[in-house]
């Protein structure tokens, strides 16, 4: 058990064996029974090694076959009945196999049935086939994995959909480089089997990742792999401790990749799994993310100050935009980050290679954009978009603070304003954060050209509709896309949250501001609020199960029966009505928001 979790549990790595099996004791790896057991056993079992020692004078650990030193060895412990001592060692040995048995992989080829009537005759192909991917290149990997079959087979047969969960799996078989690990894994816990086989039947898309990341299967072994994700500050601490074990800069990139990719499994599966809903995900996601930051840029600081010298002047701040900084993400959102620094009066940094200020902090930027979406054997955190920096793509990567507020005073259209009511303090330089936020809060309240937002808002809904292929504005399942959808839904909740002053960040409480002006009614809100949160939830199952757009005529029936359990829906056919229904009432209400009343109100 420490060889298993110990690497991961410090608490775990106890030198002394009876201290070991308490500390297991209290990690639930071990019951109170097993460790009494053990324990009496230990004692016992060493008492009778020194006994044999001191007879034969010799470093032995074996009961010796003469009668007459087995004889000198019970009486040294104590027992003159030599058949009661000898029934005392069976006694003894025995129960430590019983106890730990359980535990050790076998060899023994047990001959178990299983189910297999749900499979055709090309799925039997298929099966056969296995034995010559890399992963079964070796006897071992075949035989281990031949005794996984009932267990497979069985868990295959008493899925909803058995053939579907099949194919995912073969898939998964495919693109493993090797098996023996992996598969003697399972065969130790045969409930990471059980998972995986509920994941290629429920989560094609988390499956196929699963290929290239099978150590986050050691994540599952942990005692609160089913406790939803600590607080943000606990689950920053755990994964500083590991970046500080970390040996050198890529090794830290490496420990962060790992940490990622295993939580990010435990929030899918808790989802999958009906362990939490939607909108916990988007936040679980969004926790991870946030962590992942703050815990790496002092890292990637270090690492280019040995080489360019420190932050020149205050330093900087990571802000977060979007969905980011408002918190709410899929498993495959992108990250929208700006840097804003403030070198004071320095004009170059203080290092082996000095830099000016403007080219330390566009490089500084890229190299965190580089830590975090750079590819390695563990895959990448996330991917990067810094277009809602001052002047999109044509500014440069790191904007200064006095660039930043003369630009927003200034300059900025207004869909530069709206992307601000979601913005976002993450990391850096804790001062000039606050700095930042103040200056955002002042700057809403200052705005005060409702005409000219409402007019450029038009505007861009005009520009989104026409840029929008037709086959997405009719496809029912295309959430983000297209007039009341997600973001006609987000355009109306910034512009409000202009007009109101409305400092929140996400789109329900934006929303519920504009309510509360007096901006729209209550059954408006609570319209729109709803159909957000509807089309949130399908985009959340679907970023996590699928490949691509998701679509129920090649969609898997596991993935519709999830979607229906997180809608609170009873039929596919029921959820297509309701939003086919919904958007078309937002897409009204938005158009009669904006185009009519907010316009009137503005120039009246």
């Amino acid at each position: 058990y420490q060889m298993v979790a110990g690497g991961r549990d410090q608490t775990l790595r106890v030198p002394d064996t009876i201290g070991a099996l308490a500390a297991i004791n209290r990690k639930g790896w071990v019951d109170d029974d097993s460790k009494r057991v053990l324990e009496e056993s230990y004692y016992k079992l060493r008492t009778w090694e020194h006994r044999v020692q001191m007879i034969r004078d010799a470093q032995t650990h074996a009961i010796p076959k003469v009668e007459n030193e087995i004889v000198r060895m019970a009486a040294l412990y104590g027992e003159d009945n030599l058949d009661k001592f000898l029934k005392e060692i069976k006694v003894t040995l025995e129960g430590v196999h019983k106890t730990t048995e359980t535990f050790f992989a076998t060899d023994k080829e047990d001959q178990v049935e299983y189910d297999t009537s749900f499979m055709e005759e090309s799925d039997w192909e298929m099966v056969n086939n296995w034995r010559q991917l890399p992963a079964f290149r070796t006897e071992r990997a075949s035989k281990i994995f031949a005794r996984l079959h009932p267990t497979i087979f069985n868990r295959l047969a008493r899925s909803s959909h058995p053939r579907e969960a099949l194919l995912q799996l073969d898939g998964f078989l495919r693109r493993l480089p090797a098996g023996v690990q992996l598969f003697s894994l399972f065969e130790a816990n045969q409930h990471l089997l059980e998972l995986l086989v509920d994941t290629c039947a429920m989560a094609p898309r988390l499956a196929s990742s699963l290929s290239n990341n099978t150590q986050v299967f050691d994540a599952v072994l942990e005692q609160n792999f089913i406790v939803p994700l600590e607080d943000e500050k606990v689950l920053e601490k755990t994964l500083c401790d590991g970046l500080d074990r970390a040996s050198d800069f890529e090794s830290v990139l490496r420990v962060a990749r790992r940490w990622n990719n295993e939580n990010n499994f435990k929030v899918g599966v808790h989802l999958l799994k009906g362990l939490s809903n939607c909108e916990q995900a988007g936040k679980s996601y969004a926790r991870l993310a946030n962590c992942v930051i703050k815990s790496l840029v002092p890292f990637v600081v270090e690492q280019f100050s040995s080489t360019y010298g420190p932050p020149p002047g205050r330093g900087f701040v990571f802000l977060a935009m979007g969905s980011l900084g408002a918190e709410n993400l899929t498993s495959q959102s992108d990250l929208d980050l700006i840097m804003i620094y403030d070198p004071q009066e320095e004009e170059h940094s203080q290092g082996k290679r000095p830099l000016a200020v403007q080219v330390y902090y566009a490089r500084l930027t890229q190299a965190m954009v580089s830590a975090l979406s750079s590819q390695m054997a563990e895959g990448k955190l996330f991917e990067i978009d810094m277009r809602l920096r001052p002047s999109g793509r044509k500014g440069p990567v790191a904007t200064s603070l006095n660039s930043f507020i003369h630009y927003h005073k200034n300059s900025a259209w207004t869909w530069e304003h709206l992307a601000l009511t979601r913005a976002r303090s993450l990391a850096g330089n804790e001062e000039l954060g606050i700095e930042i936020e103040d200056f955002r809060q002042k700057l809403i309240h200052k705005l005060e050209d409702y005409p000219k937002i409402i007019t450029d808002v038009i505007d861009m809904r005009r520009r989104l509709s026409e840029n929008t292929p037709v086959e997405k504005k009719e496809d029912v399942w295309e959430c983000r896309l297209g007039k009341g959808k997600l973001l006609d839904i987000e355009l109306l909740a910034q512009a409000g949250a202009l007009i109101t002053n409305c400092m929140e960040r996400d789109i329900g409480s934006q929303l519920l501001a504009s309510s509360t002006k007096g901006l729209m009614t209550r059954e408006e809100y609570e319209e729109l609020s709803s159909h957000y949160s509807l089309l949130r939830q399908i985009m959340q199952v679907a970023r996590l199960t699928v490949e691509g757009n998701f679509s129920p005529d090649t969609t898997g029936k596991g993935i519709i029966e999830i979607l229906l359990q997180q809608t609170g829906m009873n039929s596919l056919e029921t959820l297509r009505g309701k939003v086919q229904n919904q958007t078309e009432n937002s897409k009204a209400i938005i158009s009669d928001l904006i185009d009519n009343r907010w316009r009137k109100w503005a120039d009246g």
